[in-house]
């Protein structure tokens, strides 16, 4: 009884708060006020219930507080229908909503289920940038909107989740986008795209939904972005941006960084630039040579790694930006997120991939529930094997922890999902094992740095 209580008083809260928010709004000092509040409140929790070791309960807070600052800058700016959905789909569904799901699950299971689940509903996309590997799916046979939507009341049903990452391919081609997101109005939408299918019209009906944000991949500058992107590419974006923030949808950018972007993408110029524009957050990804021609020319250097780690961090404390890095964050997500722990990927032909840039699988959500999947010998296997690597600056299981992807398709009878995706453990694993080992020489010199985790406590 006192649960249900407390359950409906949080729902209250949420929609209490969720009303007076556009009027909050126009008052910053008092929405300031109000979301300091809330921060005080939730890292007292963290500190009071997290059994994470300290360094990474740091980390944690740390970037608790860059998604502060990048809220009070951002929430004046959204519009109302967006500022309602954030506090109850993106806060209260998220983190309250789903809990007793989650509680459950935990105690049948002894761990807890995935946060999010990222799909691709479709593998078309009518660009072809240079480096991409989605053009390397098959489209035929894709699932269903029927198929889609169920995998989505799957991750509500069976994980207590309510956020949702949408992929491709391009999602913004695939026909029953917005219908998903109007049909399950009490999930978050996360919507990477190339951001250039984005018309005025478009970013108005999305503002009305409330419920999609945008991280729009870019490559730092014009020259950058139209030599991977195609002729036009940048300016098709930035007039883009300027749709999502005129209509007040929460979006932001996603780059790759590679040795030619390097250090456009981690320059003042571009974060800067990308603030101007509205962009609320950033995802730095690493480029992984994956599909029928990977350029390994195009992979960070270990000392381009290094420096990406240390540029996030000044970056971030300069601009309201909530930036994270994939691949370097290993101390804030302790340690690898895929293989169901965190999330994992279903294409657009119902495969379950351990990781978005893990490309092989045994498991289709055609043929087993999400949760069945999560739960299965392989899946569960791998997430005993975490961290794979000490260092939780270093927490892949195919560019830091090399041997480990190859063993396990190997032992599990795990098939690559597209042509050409083997080739990461096999011909590019070799160059993979000594760019990491280099990195991992690298990470063991630097004594000085303050969060630097060195064992897990299993």
């Amino acid at each position: 009884m006192a649960g249900a209580l407390k359950k409906l008083a949080a729902f209250v809260g949420a929609k209490s708060i969720s009303a007076i928010l556009p009027t909050l709004a126009k008052k910053p000092e008092l929405l300031n006020k109000a979301i300091d509040r809330i921060r005080d409140v939730g890292v007292e929790n963290m500190r009071k219930y997290s059994d994470y070791p300290e360094q990474v309960l740091e980390r944690k807070i740390q970037v608790n507080d860059m998604l502060v600052g990048a809220l009070k800058a951002k929430l004046p700016h959204l519009n109302k229908n967006v500022q309602r959905k954030v506090v109850v789909d993106l806060w209260y569904n998220t983190v309250i909503k789903g809990e007793e799901i989650r509680q459950a699950y935990f105690k049948e299971h002894g761990e807890w289920p995935p946060n999010f689940i990222a799909i691709s509903p479709t593998m078309r996309c009518n660009l072809r940038c240079v480096g991409c590997f989605a053009s390397e799916y098959n489209r035929d046979g894709e699932l269903t909107k029927e198929e889609v939507f169920d995998v989505v009341q799957q991750v509500k049903d069976d994980f207590g989740g309510y956020f949702i990452t949408v992929l491709g391919g391009e999602p913004t081609i695939w026909p029953h986008l917005e219908e998903m997101v109007e049909h399950h109005s009490d999930v978050y939408f996360h919507v990477y795209t190339h951001g250039q299918n984005i018309t005025e019209e478009r970013a108005k009906r999305f503002a009305e939904y409330g419920n999609i944000s945008f991280a729009i991949s870019i490559e730092g500058d014009k020259e950058s972005t139209d030599w991977r992107r195609g002729k036009g590419a940048y300016d098709r974006i930035m007039q883009s941006m300027d749709y999502l923030n005129d209509a007040g949808v929460l979006f932001g950018f996603s780059v790759t960084h590679t040795t030619k972007s390097h250090d456009t993408i981690l320059s003042d110029e571009f974060n800067a630039k990308m603030v101007e524009k509205g962009a609320s957050f950033g995802w730095v990804f690493q480029y992984i040579p994956l599909g029928r021609d990977p350029i390994m020319e195009l992979v960070p250097t270990p000392e381009q790694r290094v420096e990406r780690f240390r540029r996030v961090e000044e970056l971030r404390k300069k601009y309201p930006l909530a930036l994270f890095d994939f691949w370097n964050d290993g101390e804030v997500t302790f340690g690898c997120m895929a293989y169901g722990k965190r999330y994992m990927h279903i294409t657009n032909k119902g495969w379950a991939e351990p990781c978005v840039f893990v490309h092989f699988a045994k498991h289709n959500v055609r043929e087993m529930r999400l949760k069945d999947i999560v739960l299965s010998e392989e899946f569960t296997h791998a997430r005993k094997q975490m961290p794979f690597t000490e260092d939780l600056r270093a927490p892949c299981s195919f560019i830091d922890n090399t041997e480990f992807l190859p063993d396990f398709v190997t032992r599990y009878g795990f098939q690559p999902t597209h042509q050409g995706a083997e080739g990461i453990v096999g011909v590019l694993h070799q160059p993979l094992t000594e760019r990491a080992e280099e990195y991992l020489s690298m990470l063991a010199k630097d004594g000085d740095h303050p969060a630097r985790i060195k064992h897990r406590d299993q």
